[in-house]
């Protein structure tokens, strides 16, 4: 039986960093957890700066860290925004302080597990919420269905299709390790995701969920024999085709990807309407980032000079509304951080695939999460913001994870690699 008093003294930690994920669901909790953990990162490195600066891990974390916060410092001196780039820009510093704290409780292989199952009994959990909220018209905790897109636990917000999406591949992961032995399980528990991420509407959410699966997958059949590999590519693509012929059904759905056919339309106008005003957006972006080449108008400044930069063909600024970040990340960072931030974005990548990239093909214990990484950092990115709190908060939280489930299993080949004769 469960020590509902015990568990927690003894789990505190890594129930801490799995915390992050239903306050995803939030509008801001899920900052409390991360500053939390700042704090006592910052308690850490006072105590033994010494361990914590030759640890591979956080110096990995470090070096992704100034790929981004560098360019943004380097935009303040032309911020449009002076007070907010500069707030946005100080505020980062939790992400590397938390990672400090998130490095010392993934050093145990126990801890590693437990965040693991811990995700996918979450993301399964408000999958099946969602599934809920279209089946009765409510979820569980009273949420309502209009009838248009599923937003689940996220409500009102229009988050769940992204946020699934960017979890897929460790919920794979898991689902990987829970069917171990009772196989049968693997396409009742897939399923749901998938749907979910479909029924959302949220068509960035479709594109990260298809680089997410197949990274993941092919990551995966790389290492089964050719008959198991088959099979289970076999599974996957039927569960794939009934979903989408259900969801076919759906007509919110089929009204989705019927605007987003408009944009092979070869017409302006349409293929505007069809990225929900997006191609308005990028015009004036883009003319904003030519204006300030270098070093853009500082983080999140992009609305203050939206209308000066207005785009003759923005019907978005024609009609007085000014949206908040670009939808798109290369533009974002192009246009707030300049070609100084363009450069850090493209060693951010180097970066990464240079240490991990092995590993995703390697389909090892990191595999999952560096995944999930490339899905939140992916270029294509059309939703959220990438320096605002939120989506920030979401990309260092798979980072961490990332890199301190992974940098163990690049020492530990580094040193194998040494002692060949």
């Amino acid at each position: 039986m469960l020590d509902l008093v015990g568990f927690p003294r003894r789990n505190w930690r890594w129930l801490l960093v799995l915390s992050c994920v239903p306050l995803f669901a939030t509008k801001t909790l899920f900052n409390l957890p991360v500053a939390l953990m700042a704090i006592m990162g910052v308690v850490r490195l006072k105590k033994a700066p010494s361990r914590y600066t030759s640890d591979p891990a956080l110096r990995l974390v470090f070096l992704f860290f100034l790929c981004f916060w560098i360019p943004m410092w380097l935009s303040l001196p032309d911020a449009v925004d002076f007070r907010r780039s500069l707030t946005t820009t100080l505020v980062w510093l939790r992400f590397p302080l938390a990672a400090v704290f998130v490095r010392d409780v993934l050093r145990e292989e126990v801890a590693r597990r437990r965040l693991l199952w811990g995700v996918g009994l979450l993301v399964c959990a408000w999958s099946l919420d969602a599934i809920g909220q279209l089946a009765v018209g409510a979820n569980f905790l009273g949420y309502p269905y209009d009838g248009g897109r599923l937003t689940g636990i996220f409500y009102p917000k229009l988050r769940l299709g992204t946020v699934t999406a960017v979890f897929v591949p460790v919920y794979l992961a898991w689902v990987r390790v829970a069917t171990s032995k009772r196989w049968w399980l693997w396409p009742l528990l897939v399923a749901p995701v998938l749907a979910v991420v479909l029924l959302s509407g949220n068509r960035t959410g479709w594109l990260m969920l298809a680089v997410g699966a197949a990274m993941y997958g092919v990551g995966r059949l790389t290492v089964l024999d050719r008959k198991t590999a088959l099979t289970w590519g076999a599974v996957f693509s039927l569960i794939l085709s009934v979903i989408a012929v259900a969801v076919l059904g759906h007509q919110h759905f089929r009204e989705r990807v019927e605007v987003t056919l408009n944009l092979a339309s070869g017409s302006w106008k349409l293929a505007d309407e069809a990225t929900s005003g997006r191609l308005s957006i990028w015009a004036t972006t883009l003319n904003m980032a030519k204006a300030h080449w270098l070093n853009g108008v500082g983080p999140r400044g992009f609305r203050k000079p939206y209308l000066t930069y207005a785009d003759e063909r923005d019907a978005l600024a024609a009609a007085g509304n000014v949206p908040t970040h670009p939808h798109q990340f290369v533009l974002e960072i192009f246009a707030e951080t300049g070609l100084l931030g363009l450069s850090g974005y493209s060693l951010f990548w180097w970066l990464l695939l240079s240490r991990f990239g092995p590993q995703i093909w390697r389909a090892g214990e990191a595999a999952p999460w560096v995944v999930a990484v490339v899905v939140a950092a992916f270029p294509l990115n059309v939703h959220m913001s990438l320096y605002a709190s939120y989506w920030s908060s979401v990309l260092w939280w798979f980072l961490t994870v990332g890199v301190a489930a992974g940098v163990p299993a690049c020492v530990q080949q580094r040193s194998a690699g040494s002692r060949r004769p």
